[in-house]
């Protein structure tokens, strides 16, 4: 958030490369929370909750569809908030407020607590749509488009599961379709050279730390390795 409000003031090129950004890690992390959920919500329901519970699966996998515009509806936020443009995220939250509260009077006395998670998304998405049209507006930061190639990679992937490979488990089925998923994010270059490198230099910086340890252990004194080894405990 600081450094938000600091390059909205300083430095708008660098903002708009911070929003846009933030917002393309997001969607690539959302979908996988979605899928995943969306996949395991009947295993998920019997495991924390029990047999009786499995009639709220559907409500589940209602409100998991919303989890994409959660995300970046809050990150958002956060940018207008660095924006200084409260009241424009305050009148955008009673609209979906309001709307929220119509479709719930609306929709539970048919469809009860189903009905509860279609107002629920709907009015995320109308939430979503709404902060997306006025960052366009007023910042030209076009947040559908950076949708595009994580939503391809992650029906490309959906779609080579369900036609080319035959998993019989579910949860291997999981494991490969995320791996399927990021290989696909390479592929389409969602990715930039730059960020590639940043994360290639952790793993490294990641290993030397672990091999320095280890090597300090090594070397250490038999008391200092039981102070160490009781700090880790």
């Amino acid at each position: 958030m600081p450094r938000l409000s600091q390059s909205f003031k300083y430095d708008k090129s660098y903002f708009e490369e911070l929003v846009k950004k933030g917002l393309k890690y997001i969607t690539i992390i959302s979908f996988p929370i979605l899928v995943c959920g969306f996949v395991l919500s009947g295993n998920l329901m019997i495991i924390f909750f029990g047999h009786d519970y499995i009639s709220s699966v559907l409500a589940l996998k209602i409100l998991l569809c919303g989890i994409l515009f959660m995300f970046l509806m809050n990150f958002s936020n956060m940018v207008l908030v660095s924006m200084d443009k409260q009241k424009i995220m305050l009148y955008i939250a009673i609209v979906g407020l309001v709307l929220n509260v119509l479709l719930n009077l609306i929709l539970i006395p048919h469809k009860g607590f189903v009905g509860a998670a279609i107002a629920t998304l709907i009015g995320e998405c109308s939430v979503f749509t709404l902060l997306s049209v006025y960052l366009y507006e007023y910042q030209k930061i076009n947040i559908f488009r950076i949708l595009i190639k994580p939503l391809v990679a992650m029906s490309a992937s959906i779609l080579m599961l369900h036609t080319i490979i035959s998993i019989p488990s579910i949860y291997l089925e999981v494991v490969v379709w995320n791996v399927v998923y990021i290989i696909l994010l390479i592929i389409f270059k969602t990715f930039d050279k730059r960020e590639i490198e940043t994360v290639f230099s952790l793993i490294k910086f990641k290993k030397k730390i672990k091999s320095d340890s280890s090597m300090a252990m090594h070397n250490s004194p038999p008391s200092d390795k039981k102070k160490c080894d009781s700090l880790q405990h």
